[in-house]
């Protein structure tokens, strides 16, 4: 209860907490005059008396008008205090979504005291309308997330994780820098802020957030791990390979999470293996690649189309090493007709060092289905390579199973100045030598392809290598 000694103050708070409205949105009107809050009523009854309209013992009426103009004037006092007391109360009172609502909040975003910046920043969410995105508040609480305190960088983010639609491409790209931030509580809210924005995945995000996974602070790669275990889509295998990177970082906490992340995107254990393995790949140090490239030779499905692009990736690595062993994974992984994995070996076979093309020349007859014109054409080439003619001849003996129509058809589709080219080289007798060995006109055929096409003569070498399992002077004369 209330004593004529009571101040207008206490009226106003009594009346706040009956009715709900903010004291500093109150104006009590005694007659035409609005009291001031450190009246007592004594005071403001003598003041009506003194003019003849109040007599003793009588009830003191006053005019209540609730306006938020009445907080609103008070963003500008002098202390921050009670800025923040105007700010509540403006809160409380005013209108959700109204664009004067938005703009008298935002104009304190720019106030000299930190914690105003920041209960501003707490405040636009609950003055905006539900269920409906506002530009202009989501705009000016992303240019807080660059505020020099950290407390205002976190409520820029708590702020945007409230306004922005879910999967806002252009807010989690603005939030993801944060991180790395210097301050360890804003890098933590930057995690919950992605993981709440983003929890169907967006590559373009995750990507973003990848880049932090070089940050020389190993607290920051772990906030940035953490944020990928819940944005980053399991099938984004850029993303995959950059936490695979984590796996050796130089601090065990980080490689850690890297795995708790992996397990997380990729919860089956046979896909997770691979995952880890063509992560690993990636990585700068050879040792790791060939340790990666092993695991994947003994432990990934037969057909798995990820191991077989990584491993065929592998076929052509700088590292003499890898090379070799991706030749000889490449068979225990890919299925044999399978386009990748061919083309992977026939581009080995030009590899300047012997080692590799044997490699190849092993893994083909693995790898090409018979007849495979372009693996026999390519290994019959190796025929004129004194270091691999005889894995040559083996392997296009194991690749020749086709009948002397589609051995004769593959020498007709030659160009014509290559089947008319006459003079034999000095290489010729080498060839035949070879050729010698064919049991059947339709391999021999084949083998010849390499020299045909090189300047070896065909009436020379073509001929007699049709002659040398008994063909007839007909098949003779069409090839």
């Amino acid at each position: 209860s209330l004593s004529g000694r009571s101040k207008v103050g206490a009226l106003k708070r009594q009346i706040e907490d009956l009715w709900g409205a903010p004291a500093l949105c109150q104006r009590l009107l005694l007659g035409s005059e609005v009291l001031a809050d450190g009246q007592t009523l004594e005071q403001a009854a003598a003041q009506l008396g003194a003019g003849g309209g109040h007599h003793a013992g009588e009830e003191l009426q006053v005019m209540l008008v609730v306006s938020i103009e009445e907080a609103r004037g008070q963003f500008s006092a002098p202390t921050a205090k009670r800025r923040l007391e105007a700010l509540s109360a403006f809160a409380r009172a005013a209108p959700r979504g109204g664009r004067g609502t938005i703009a008298a909040v935002t104009s304190l975003l720019s106030d000299d005291a930190p914690e105003v910046r920041a209960a501003a920043l707490r405040t636009l969410p609950k003055l905006t309308t539900p269920g409906k995105a506002d530009e202009r508040a989501i705009m000016t609480a992303a240019e807080r997330l660059g505020d020099s305190h950290a407390e205002v960088r976190k409520a820029a983010m708590q702020a945007l994780k409230q306004l922005a639609p879910p999967g806002s491409r252009a807010t989690g790209l603005a939030i993801a820098p944060r991180l790395a931030d210097a301050d360890a509580a804003v890098s933590a809210e930057a995690v919950r802020t992605l993981s709440a924005m983003f929890p169907a995945g967006d590559e373009e995000v995750a990507g973003a957030v990848c880049k932090v996974l070089k940050h020389k602070r190993s607290e920051v790669r772990i906030a940035a791990l953490q944020a990928l275990a819940n944005i980053a889509p399991p099938s984004a295998e850029v993303v995959l390979a950059n936490i695979g990177a984590a796996l050796d970082d130089r601090e065990v906490p980080v490689r850690d999470e890297a795995r708790a992340t992996i397990a997380r995107l990729v919860p089956n254990e046979v896909e997770r293996v691979v995952a880890m393995a063509c992560a690993r790949l990636l990585n700068g140090r050879a040792e790791v690649r060939l340790a990666a490239l092993k695991k994947l030779a003994n432990e990934a499905p037969i057909g798995h189309d990820r191991a077989v692009r990584a491993i065929c990736t592998c076929v052509l690595d700088k590292s003499k090493g890898l090379r070799l062993e991706a030749m000889a994974a490449l068979p225990n992984v890919a299925h044999q007709g399978d386009a990748r994995a061919v083309a992977a070996a026939i581009a080995c076979l030009k590899d300047s060092r012997i080692e590799a093309r044997v490699a190849a020349l092993r893994a083909i007859p693995r790898l090409a289905p018979g007849r495979h014109e372009g693996a026999m054409a390519a290994v019959s080439e190796l025929l004129l390579d004194r270091q691999t003619k005889q894995e040559a001849h083996t392997v296009l003996r194991m690749l020749s199973q086709a009948d002397a129509a589609d051995a004769y058809s593959a020498l007709g589709a030659l160009p014509g100045d290559a089947r008319d080219r006459d003079g034999a080289g000095a290489r010729c007798a080498g060839g035949a030598e070879v050729l010698e060995d064919f049991s059947s006109p339709e391999a021999a055929a084949r083998a010849a392809l390499a020299a045909f096409t090189s300047g070896e003569g065909l009436p020379a070498l073509g001929m007699r290598a049709l002659g040398l399992g008994g063909g007839s002077a007909e098949d003779a004369s069409s090839a």
